[in-house]
């Protein structure tokens, strides 16, 4: 993954807005969006157990994904794409090196 736009402020790899539009770029970022265990995830910085998954698509390429934001808290957060899409026997999943933050 190497950028993440949020479409409401049009800002690249930083703040993110609870429940607008974004696009990932990157690449094998595609996914079964049907298996709960697959797409993108938020996971809390200061929590890796708590992962908020994302839920509505609107396209899914190798390349790039256009999605929504799900509805979620203010605070840092790292995104994690999780696939089996390329044929792997299990789920891998790749994150963002960049922390995204959603602003109070």
């Amino acid at each position: 993954m190497e950028i993440f736009t949020d479409s409401t402020t049009e800002t690249d790899n930083g703040i993110i807005t609870s429940g607008g539009g974004a696009v990932l770029r990157g690449s094998l970022l595609k996914f079964d969006p049907k298996n709960d265990g697959e797409g993108i995830f938020f996971v809390a910085a200061d929590n890796p157990a708590e992962e908020i998954r994302a839920t509505v698509y609107q396209t899914i390429r190798s390349n790039e994904v256009s999605f929504t934001i799900p509805a979620i808290e203010p605070k840092d957060y790292v995104l994690t794409v999780k696939s089996t899409y390329y044929g792997w026997a299990s789920v891998r999943k790749g994150e963002m090196e960049n922390l995204l933050t959603v602003e109070p």
